[in-house]
């Protein structure tokens, strides 16, 4: 069975304070942020959530249904213990990025150790 890969993060989309003066991130810099999960395999927007750039990722993360038995990737800002714990009963897989300051593929998946491994290479 082939599993499908799912991309999880959020990024910070700046707006000009003095037109949307409800979107205060900082005392002269207005934002919202747009929390999304991709499709690696089709390419395709499966989750997308506006909110407040104050919201933490992780908040939005845990909000989410998550297929079974497929990659999730995302980075250091979704780690939650309490959460990767429900990931890991419900039989989701992780892999946790510390930086994506370059890209990355998944190589192999092995299951014959007592544990899940994942060999990553870099493109």
């Amino acid at each position: 069975m082939r599993r499908k890969i799912f991309i999880l993060d959020a990024t910070i989309i700046p707006l000009c304070l003095s037109v949307f003066d409800w979107a205060k991130l900082q005392s002269r810099k207005g934002a919202i942020k747009l929390h999304f999960m991709l499709d690696y395999d089709g390419r395709l927007l499966v989750f997308a959530d506006l909110t407040s750039s104050k919201v933490n990722e992780i908040n939005i993360s845990r909000q989410i249904e998550y297929p079974e038995g497929n990659i999730l990737v995302f980075d250091l800002e979704y780690i939650d213990f309490n959460w990767l714990y429900v990931l890991d009963s419900k039989s989701r897989i992780r892999i946790e990025f510390v930086q994506l300051d370059y890209i990355c593929a998944v190589k192999s998946i092995s299951k014959d150790l007592p544990f899940q491994t994942v060999e990553l290479s870099i493109l």
